[in-house]
């Protein structure tokens, strides 16, 4: 289940995570073009928005020049106008950059995910991301009972499996995401049954 989706380099990173003794049940990588698609909705509206708020800082910040320069009759008390120059310059300037890093947040989600893996073994639940320079980032969790288990399908057949996602009053904090994974209701009934002890042994 998933693992056809995982590139041979992300497979063999995570082989050299897996302990001794320990037995991988479910492995899999999210959808990086749903990834991108997702992520390019939220660039476009927020892009849209830090557009218009650059064009409009830019233009506050050109009339106040003209004013503090004396070619158009200042709207408040004379040498003042210096300060909103600045503030808006910068807010233009800020608002052209978050601009510039939404437009590219697309490709960047992308690229990210086809550098993640996701695992579930026999004792605990895994991401592995490689990093461009060939080093790795891990994270897991052992999930202990009771378990806490949060599934949002985005399609039919696509969905984030969300372990521990919140906390709770038995102080479980820390928790873990697999993101756009394929056959989310079948990964999520995977993890129940691997940890959690009413559940049974696992697959």
């Amino acid at each position: 289940m998933g693992e056809n989706l995982v590139r041979q380099d992300l497979r063999d990173a995570l082989g050299r995570e897996i302990d001794e003794g320990e037995v991988l049940r479910w492995v899999g990588a999210p959808d990086a073009e749903f990834a991108e698609r997702r992520a390019r909705k939220t660039s476009i509206v927020v892009s849209v928005g830090l557009l218009g708020m650059m064009v409009f800082a830019g233009y506050g910040a050109y009339r106040f020049y003209l004013e503090a320069t004396g070619q158009i009759p200042p709207d408040g008390p004379k040498g003042q106008s210096f300060v909103p120059v600045w503030i808006c310059g910068f807010a233009s300037c800020f608002a052209g950059l978050g601009s510039w890093f939404m437009w590219n947040f697309p490709r960047y989600e992308a690229e990210t995910a086809r550098r993640t893996v996701y695992a579930v073994t026999s004792t605990r639940v895994m991401s592995l991301i490689m990093n461009p320079n060939g080093t790795v980032a891990t994270e897991s969790v052992e999930p202990g009972h009771p378990m806490s288990v949060a599934r949002n399908e985005m399609t039919a057949e696509l969905g984030h499996v969300h372990l521990y996602p919140r906390v709770g009053q038995q102080g479980l904090s820390r928790g873990i995401s697999l993101m756009n994974v394929a056959s989310p209701r079948e990964v999520e009934r995977l993890i129940r049954q691997t940890f959690d002890p009413v559940g049974g042994k696992g697959l």
